[in-house]
């Protein structure tokens, strides 16, 4: 089974154009590669599909970005995390619910026929009241935890033959844009514990340069669809996932 991967939009309306020649490149691969949306690939957007907060106005894209994703989720399921707070704002992405498109603003599990979507958002530093910041950081890897404890105890249950983990935010191994690599500090997710998941794939956003973490196994950032800023020089895209049952 065949799966989009794609994180890290950041659609506003100063990136209207490559955002939406993205998304359509997207909307005309499902097409031209599926005969109905029973056998297209699903897509998996993996957080920060806005920016900021983005207005409904005529010059702001709005429309266009609702339009374009309207057309996709018409064509296959369509799965989207919350990213970064201050990108994907608290209830911006419920604009795409009367799409139809899976939406996941807290840890959940969306069960399908044939496949299980995992998904943790990036965790809202708002929603805790802490006197330090080795505390926030040792609460939010308490809440990780707890998520990853739970997705395992499902998954071991076995109820779908695949099972797919979506997750926004950093992961120790990996390596950002400028080439710095992701240190076991703050409360990036540990490596180990998306290991322990044996998951058939994980699908993750937040670090703009795609890779792997190897010391995971199936586990990709699939950076932007398109560069962000002058300081990114990576070759924009989606990754184009195919899971074999066995």
């Amino acid at each position: 089974m065949k799966f989009i991967h794609i994180a890290d939009v950041h659609a506003n309306k100063n990136r209207i154009k490559p955002c939406l020649s993205a998304l359509k490149q997207i909307r005309d691969f499902i097409f031209t590669n599926s005969k109905s949306k029973k056998d297209a690939p699903p897509l998996l957007i993996a957080g920060d599909f806005w920016d900021a907060t983005i207005t409904n106005t005529e010059n702001s894209g709005f429309t266009q970005y609702i339009d374009i994703m309207g057309e996709i989720a018409a064509l296959t399921e369509v799965f989207m995390v919350a990213g970064t707070p201050s990108h994907d704002v608290a209830s911006s992405l419920k604009v795409f619910k009367p799409l139809g498109i899976h939406l996941f603003e807290e840890p959940g599990i969306e069960h399908m026929d044939g496949y299980t979507i995992y998904a943790i958002p990036e965790p809202r530093k708002s929603n805790y009241i802490v006197s330090s910041q080795h505390e926030l950081n040792e609460r939010i890897l308490q809440d990780l935890r707890n998520s990853i404890d739970i997705f395992k105890s499902i998954k071991e249950q076995k109820t779908n033959p695949i099972n797919i983990l979506m997750y926004h935010g950093e992961v120790t191994g990996s390596i950002y844009q400028n080439g710095v690599k992701v240190q076991e500090t703050s409360y990036a997710m540990p490596g180990v514990w998306l290991k322990e998941l044996d998951m058939d794939y994980i699908a993750l956003g937040h670090i703009h340069l795609d890779q792997q973490i190897e010391s995971v196994g199936h586990c990709y950032y699939a950076g932007s669809v398109a560069p962000i800023d002058f300081g990114e020089q990576h070759n924009a895209g989606f990754n184009l996932i195919d899971i074999e049952v066995n």
